[in-house]
């Protein structure tokens, strides 16, 4: 008998590059599914930052006037931040801008209240922080936000498609 030792066909070798090739992709199309929701995670930890700021803020000058009011674009976020905390605001919000990282400069990350009745001109009581979460985003392939605000409210979606307005609990007009 003739003891000759046999090794690896092309196809064979093919095939298993094939295999792993297609588990690599399965694998990394995972991970980036982990990355986008912990992205979002980590934001909604931040917008919950935010409102314990807000609120040691009212606490010590029974007022939420020092927060940023309106959108921060990607350009130059969360600038306006003032009072007692307001270093470690600016600091929080950079961290959401920078978890975002959006080309858009457009909606990026809310704070404070806008001129939405019953809340119009009343800086002093109401607050919202709104941020965009890029995972649930790409993953729904719609334009998703969290919104928390002083009610306690917390929504978690789309701008109201209806409407075209923020009604959820936690979004500026219902905060």
């Amino acid at each position: 008998m003739d003891m000759k030792t046999r090794g690896f066909t092309l196809i064979e070798l093919l095939v298993v590059i094939a295999i792993i090739g297609l588990l690599s992709s399965i694998v990394l199309a995972a991970l980036n599914t982990a990355r986008g929701k912990g992205k979002d995670a980590a934001i909604l930890s931040e917008l919950g930052q935010l409102v314990t700021l807000a609120e040691l803020e009212y606490s010590d000058s029974k007022t939420y006037a020092a927060l940023q009011q309106g959108w921060a674009p990607a350009t130059n976020p969360c600038s306006d931040f003032t009072g007692n905390y307001g270093t470690k605001a600016r600091d929080i919000c950079a961290s959401i801008v920078a978890k975002i990282a959006l080309a858009s400069t457009v909606n990026v990350f809310y704070s404070g209240i806008t001129a939405v009745s019953p809340y119009s001109g009343n800086y002093t009581r109401y607050y919202s922080f709104m941020a965009r979460l890029p995972g649930k985003s790409q993953e729904t392939g719609v334009t998703t936000y969290a919104c928390v605000g002083s009610s306690g409210g917390r929504y978690v979606g789309p701008m109201n498609p209806g409407t075209g307005d923020w009604t959820g609990a936690g979004c500026y007009a219902n905060p």
